[in-house]
């Protein structure tokens, strides 16, 4: 009977120190978790600069609000907002300057004209370094100080660069009805691009037509247009280009990768606790990891439905793509003339992908080259 009551006694101290200790039941799966009573809750509003509709603006910002809401236990709530919502779409540093945004999904690019050419090399740019590579520059060398730096140069001074929430692969490099053999197939094309990219085009004789991509399709099929590159082979299959299009050309030297960010206003961030503001960043990398992976698979799977399909999925020539990274190298130079804190960033990133770069190709091995090589030249155990 002593035992009995011992062990209720046991049970009844345990019960009363989780109440006095104001410990909660932890959520169940897809619930919310429920904060312990003295904890003290913050609500987050960020608006995506990219319509929620597209898949990797759709998977950032799913994958954000559920792990940060789980790994906070309930204390940070963030809402994503489609553009608009709450400021104008691309005023997303305003509205984090004034706090009419806690935070925004952003990069420096996406408002290019407040920036100038540094935007850039924050985002992607041709020729520029892959998503693993930025990554490396941003976070073991000096580029989120740098960016940093960038945004306070520029007046938004009220304007803290959270982490990296995601990072995508190649575009693809163009979609046309013609094959690429060398430079010169490019002259005459109507191509649709933007950015300082299509002036690299134009030195091969293209003509530059811009255009939203809601209306490609319909202008390729109309002739207005003779080819485009566009996105990553994940929405491009999405939206029909193997239909309209005989050929599409990789690597994509042109836009060889693409990252965002979270953003947030300093006010907003200096309110949250250090734990959470741990949690935010690591839960931004986990994030970034995720999606990387997720979109890789995607574009993988796509690639085998244009082949299935009967697109001729083609690499463009090696000289055309050397071509190509002389003329994009020295657009970069001669923009560097023109502006010393651009030429301090470029000079800053491309030294710290030299050293990078020489490390990943003397250690990597192309296993799948390998494979091919040895089929082909009839190499057996």
């Amino acid at each position: 009977m002593k035992t009995k009551l011992s062990i209720l006694l046991l049970v009844s101290i345990i019960i009363l120190a989780l109440v006095v200790t104001g410990c909660a039941p932890k959520a169940g799966p897809g619930e919310t978790p429920t904060p312990a009573p003295e904890a003290e809750t913050y609500t987050w509003n960020v608006q995506s600069t990219y319509s929620l509709g597209t898949a990797s603006s759709n998977l950032v910002a799913d994958l954000l609000q559920e792990h940060i809401l789980a790994a906070t236990g309930g204390r940070l709530q963030i809402t994503f907002h489609a553009p608009d919502a709450i400021v104008p779409a691309y005023e997303g540093f305003e509205g984090m300057q004034d706090k009419l945004l806690d935070g925004a999904h952003i990069t420096l690019a996406d408002e290019r004209g407040k920036f100038g050419y540094v935007a850039d090399p924050f985002n992607q740019y041709a020729c520029g370094p892959t998503s693993p590579e930025m990554g490396a520059w941003l976070h073991v060398g000096d580029g989120m100080a740098l960016q940093q730096e960038a945004l306070e140069k520029a007046g938004f001074t009220n304007v803290v660069v959270v982490e990296q929430v995601d990072m995508q692969y190649p575009e693809d490099e163009l979609w046309c009805n013609k094959p690429i053999t060398k430079k010169e197939d490019y002259n005459g094309l109507k191509i649709r691009t933007f950015g300082y990219w299509g002036q690299v085009l134009e030195k091969a004789g293209a003509s530059i037509v811009t255009l939203p991509g809601a209306e490609v399709y319909p202008a390729l099929e109309r002739g207005v247009i003779d080819a485009c590159e566009l996105g990553t082979p994940e929405g491009n299959f999405a939206i029909g280009l193997q239909e309209i299009c005989d050929y599409c050309y990789a690597p994509g030297v042109h836009s060889p990768g693409n990252v965002h960010y979270l953003m947030c206003n300093k006010d907003s961030w200096a309110e949250l606790p250090a734990d959470i503001q741990g949690i935010v960043k690591r839960e931004c990398l986990a994030t970034t990891f995720e999606c990387g992976n997720i979109l890789a698979i995607r574009d993988a799977e796509a690639r085998q439905k244009m082949r299935d399909y009967g697109t001729k999925l083609e690499i463009l020539p090696i000289d055309v793509q050397a071509w190509i990274v002389v003329a994009a190298d020295q657009m970069w130079a001669e923009f560097a003339a023109e502006d010393p804190w651009y030429k301090e960033v470029l000079d800053n990133q491309n030294a710290f992908l030299d050293v990078y770069r020489g490390l990943i190709a003397e250690m990597m091995p192309d296993i799948r080259g390998l494979r091919i090589y040895a089929k082909e030249n009839g190499i057996t155990p």
